[in-house]
């Protein structure tokens, strides 16, 4: 089996984009799924929706579910890098979710493939001897996923997780091993399988120094709005254009939704943050006054403690008496005494013998005039959820889970069918929306939600089965920022075509925006030929570029960092000579046109270069490795007979 992996070293590239074409021919099979029936089949045997659901798309949200334990200590790295390689000993910033999320990625994310993978996997497993046995995936559960900040098996985290997660997302304990054993097994075939393959030093070191250039270029660019203001489509070319892309213009597909909102009792949450605030309040005070209080007891210690040392005599009490003054030297009591101010200085200048307060205008001694009131201004009364911090909210929402939870799980017990009765018997209101567009959604459906990636409310409800059981037109229970929400889907408006009248403005725009970029083609084309002949006579690429209403700029230092599209365009190109027209984001659909004349290249070797090429190698050993990984898994794919059921 080796022998024949090797062989596809020299064509990754072409067995990466099979893989690529592989998942857009069957990446709608979880979609195009129906109830009762199988959903897909390998090697002739038929895989139904709830298994489907359970081992290709629940065990995807293990990750996301773990608890967040931090980050993962040494001793647990080392354990995982049994499986993941040394690098990850020295990696720090490693967590249980991103050991399974990486481990995830060589199964593959998309739903078919993934379970097709496991099959494959579980099945040679067991014929090359790598399958982890009980005790080795217990160690990994225990030691990796569910360690703790030491590295010991955190019990209470793994208990939570097994009876109020696993159990929610379909897969229990048992699903849970076999979905970890079939990560491990993985990891132990790749290394079995991509063993010993790697690039060659010299075609490493020459992919690494082009990427490590500092590029001096001049650069024109062209872009596609210039052309915008010069192209006038006729009433004629309007129309066809409306006719072969009509597909394209419809109204936007309308639905009517019916959902639940619960949200905390607020005022029970800010009754117990203040109460909790007082407590916290009446500690500290009593922890300042017992502080206090023996700051004082240390003090009085330490002066009972003087009062018993044997007191010291006063050297002073031995010195001779200073004489005293005589009756000659008192003095005269004709002196006026400079001490105290004659008469009239009582603080302020005045008359001599005048009293300071008469030198007072009339004004300094008028009584002051009382201000004015100072009205106190009026301020709204904050409701009790205004009066909590986000951090407060975000705790009173969250301990509505196992309240919604136990929702969710009524409503998959009755297959949705008795969403109504079990709100009702909750106490829920069911509000019920008129028909909205996804772009126009009213309130509360722009709101984000929090506990997935769905995006807003409104993507949620949007990403309902227009068909399907009225389990599937129920979505999970969805946290905001505010509460829970949970949506039914009622009715639908299909998107319908519209009328030339109708879409006309749309296609004009679109037909201008296609006029303006074929113009952008060719113009750019005609000038890249003009420049690349004048540079050829030895003309300036500057002076023929503004002979062409175009204006060059030097870019002196073009790096991949600093300015990744030019350095890309140019990255091949020797001095002297003009890189390829470079058309931005696609040749097909171009916003700008890139014109770059290449003056200098060199390559930055700095003392890092030794390192960076180590590195470099290596991660062209591990691509090459999981891409021979990745070719296996594709054999093993057409030779299990996949196949995904179409709905009818």
């Amino acid at each position: 089996m080796i022998e024949n992996i090797r062989k596809y070293t020299g064509l990754m590239i072409v067995v990466l984009v099979l893989l690529f074409i592989g998942l857009v021919f069957l990446g709608d099979g979880v979609g195009n799924s129906f109830s009762g029936k199988p959903v897909m089949k390998i090697n002739g045997r038929g895989i139904s929706q709830k298994e489907f659901q359970r081992n290709a798309i629940d065990v995807q949200r293990i990750a996301s579910e773990l608890p967040m334990n931090g980050l993962l200590p040494r001793e647990s790295r080392i354990l995982a890098s049994h499986y993941l390689g040394e690098d990850i000993i020295d990696s720090p910033y490693v967590t249980s979710q991103s050991v399974i999320q990486q481990m995830g990625l060589f199964l593959d994310p998309n739903p078919t493939r993934l379970l097709a993978n496991r099959v494959a996997i579980q099945k040679a497993g067991i014929e090359y001897g790598v399958t982890p046995s009980n005790e080795q995936v217990e160690s990994f559960v225990e030691n990796v996923i569910f360690a703790d900040s030491e590295g010991n098996f955190d019990q209470e985290a793994s208990r939570e997780f097994f009876e109020e997660k696993a159990g929610k997302l379909g897969i229990g304990t048992r699903g849970f091993n076999e979905y970890i054993r079939d990560l491990l097994t993985a990891q132990n075939l790749f290394k079995l399988i991509g063993g010993g393959l790697a690039p060659e030093m010299e075609t490493v070191r020459a992919l690494y120094d082009s990427s490590q250039q500092k590029i001096t270029v001049q650069q024109v660019s062209l872009t596609s709005a210039k052309f915008e203001a010069e192209v006038t489509p006729s009433e004629e070319e309007i129309k066809i254009f409306y006719e072969e892309n009509q597909a394209n213009y419809n109204s936007d597909e309308k639905r009517k939704v019916s959902y639940i909102f619960v949200e905390p009792d607020w005022q029970a949450k800010l009754t117990e943050v203040q109460k909790k605030k007082e407590e916290e309040a009446k500690k500290k005070a009593e922890d300042e006054a017992k502080l206090k209080q023996q700051e004082q007891e240390a003090k009085k210690a330490a002066e009972e403690a003087n009062k018993n040392q044997p007191e010291e005599k006063d050297p002073s009490e031995s010195a001779p008496e200073t004489a005293q003054p005589s009756e000659n030297t008192q003095k005269d009591p004709e002196t006026p005494n400079t001490s105290e101010p004659p008469s009239g200085e009582q603080g302020q200048t005045g008359e001599t013998g005048e009293a300071a307060s008469e030198s007072l205008s009339s004004e300094e001694q008028a009584p002051a005039t009382p201000a004015a009131p100072i009205e106190p201004e009026a301020t709204i009364a904050q409701s009790p959820k205004d009066q909590l911090s986000a951090l407060e909210k975000a705790e009173a929402v969250s301990a509505l889970n196992p309240e919604l939870t136990a929702f969710d799980d009524a409503i998959i017990d009755t297959m949705g069918k008795e969403f109504d009765k079990i709100a009702e018997q909750k106490g829920y209101q069911i509000i019920q929306t008129e028909f909205f567009t996804k772009g126009e959604a009213p309130d509360p459906f722009g709101t984000r939600v929090t506990n997935d990636a769905v995006g807003t409310l409104a993507d949620a409800a949007f990403k309902l089965p227009a068909e399907g059981s009225s389990d599937e037109k129920i979505t999970a229970p969805y946290q905001t920022v505010d509460g829970w929400f949970v949506i039914r889907l009622d009715e639908i408006t299909p998107s319908q075509p519209l009328t030339f009248e109708e879409a006309r403005s749309m296609v004009t725009a679109d037909l201008k925006k296609k006029m303006a970029r074929e113009l952008l083609s060719s113009k750019s084309a005609q000038l890249h030929e003009k420049l690349a002949a004048a540079i050829k006579e030895g003309k300036s690429f500057s002076d023929v570029a503004k002979e062409n209403e175009c204006e060059a700029v030097e870019l002196p230092e073009v790096t991949r960092q600093s300015n990744s599209t030019t350095f890309t365009a140019a990255q091949y190109t020797n001095p002297g000579q003009l890189a390829p027209l470079k058309l931005d984001p696609t040749d097909e659909s171009p916003d700008r046109a890139l014109i770059i004349l290449v003056n200098k290249r060199e390559v930055l070797k700095d003392a890092a270069y030794s390192t960076g090429i180590e590195n470099a190698f290596k991660r062209e050993s591990d691509r090459t490795r999981y891409v021979a990984f990745q070719n296996w898994l594709y054999d093993e794919y057409t030779a299990n007979k996949v196949q995904v059921t179409e709905a009818e």
